[in-house]
């Protein structure tokens, strides 16, 4: 996998967030980190990706089992994604988002997506804030977050919620098959200020005494 592309808005940078990774791999870094695939080691969880301070938190380590094996959930903005413990049991949840409600609704963001699994160990789930499901070959697949698509069984994981920044869920396989991890999901910009509208771009609404802009894509915020 790739890592998410970098955000900024007036010198304000998020990274994106870190990619999910195979057998025997590394999680890679990012705003949060991605999972680790199954390593060798039924007691020894791989090494997931870290997260950046104040903007997320670390991947979860995959674990071999006996005859299956599971992969580590990506870290989310508001928390880490666990490591596996059984291999032959089930793949760890994304780590949680943040709660934010700047727009005046209470909603997650940037949740982890569910690790991926082999044979038919349970795919992990999506973490709250638009993570999506990873997918088991086999058995029963995670469920995705906030807009976040579930795993699909003997398929790939579930894709990151639109406007939520969410990770992708991790992709099942078995002995001859690799199936692909979910796309992340879009983010989102919102800037809010006190008073009447002073500018233009994104879709402008109201909540109380303050004005917000809402970008969902790439654009302009011009002041008056």
């Amino acid at each position: 996998g790739s890592t998410g592309n970098t955000s900024s808005f007036n010198n304000i940078i998020s990274l994106g967030g870190g990619y999910g990774s195979s057998y025997n791999q590394t999680g890679g870094n990012g705003g949060s980190g991605g999972g680790s695939g199954y390593w060798t080691s039924a007691t020894v969880p791989g090494t997931p990706g870290t997260g950046s301070s104040g903007q997320g938190n670390s991947g979860g380590g995959g674990l071999n089992g006996s005859t299956n094996a599971a992969g580590g959930g990506g870290g989310g903005a508001g928390a880490a994604a666990a490591n596996v413990t059984n291999g032959d049991v089930t793949a760890t949840s994304g780590g949680n988002g943040l709660l934010n409600s700047i727009n005046g609704i209470s909603t997650y963001y940037a949740g982890g997506g569910g690790g991926g699994s082999y044979g038919s160990t349970t795919g992990g789930a999506g973490g709250l804030g638009g993570g999506g499901g990873g997918a088991s070959y086999s058995g029963t697949s995670g469920t995705g977050s906030s807009g976040g698509s579930n795993g699909t069984t003997g398929g790939a994981g579930g894709n990151g919620g639109t406007n939520t920044g969410g990770g992708g869920g991790g992709g099942s396989g078995n002995a001859s098959n690799r199936l692909a991890g979910g796309n992340g999901g879009s983010g989102i910009v919102i800037i809010k200020y006190y008073g009447s509208s002073i500018g233009t771009g994104g879709t402008i609404s109201t909540s109380g005494s303050c004005t917000i802009h809402t970008f969902l894509s790439s654009s302009i915020f011009t002041v008056n």
